[in-house]
């Protein structure tokens, strides 16, 4: 009799042990998903807040397009979207250079224009966390090879559209770009 007690006895450390190494996985488990979850959670934050950066950069760009057409100056046009102030003197190329990144600045004639961007692009903290910034940069494509006129392959569409793109990068490293064709719909003016 005192031997089958023994073994009871010993088996029921075996059960606890087995018992506690089965919640030991679980709770390990759980904290991973739990992980992942959070993970997966900042990753698409961060994926609506870049979306949401590059759709302003759009924004701010057609805005540049829609005060040169009024404000009435002889050296801006519909796509100078480059402007630097001199005092209150502004000078507006056309066209700004396809390779080139820009960024978007507030210049002294309270208006809105692009500048070079560099490598570094345009620098946008969201909240107080140090290091975690998002880059946004604006490139200006010609879109007369990608809108061929079939009726009339003289005319160019450079000089009535273009297509500009913004990308912004994520703190995490991930592109998020958003791309426009901008035109000249009011060539009178």
């Amino acid at each position: 009799m005192k031997s089958i007690n023994k073994k009871l006895k010993g088996f029921g450390i075996i059960e606890a042990l087995i018992a506690s190494t089965i919640i030991i996985i679980i709770v390990f488990s759980l904290t991973a998903v739990a992980r992942g979850t959070m993970r997966a959670s900042d990753n698409m934050q961060e994926r609506a807040q870049a979306a949401q950066l590059a759709q302003e950069g759009i924004e701010v760009v057609r805005q540049i397009r829609d005060t040169n057409w009024i404000d009435g100056s002889a050296v801006t046009s519909w796509n100078s979207f480059v402007c630097t102030a001199s005092g209150s003197a502004l000078t507006c190329p056309a066209l700004p250079i396809a390779t080139a990144n820009y960024k978007i600045v507030f210049n002294s004639l309270n208006r809105f224009s692009l500048a070079d961007a560099g490598t570094t692009g345009e620098l946008i903290k969201l909240g107080n966390i140090d290091g975690f910034a998002f880059k946004r940069f604006i490139k200006f494509e010609s879109v007369g090879a990608l809108l061929p006129d079939v009726v009339n392959p003289s005319l160019t569409k450079d000089k009535y559209s273009t297509k500009v793109t913004v990308t912004v990068t994520t703190p995490s490293g991930e592109d998020i770009a958003v791309s426009e064709m901008l035109t000249n719909w009011r060539p009178q003016y």
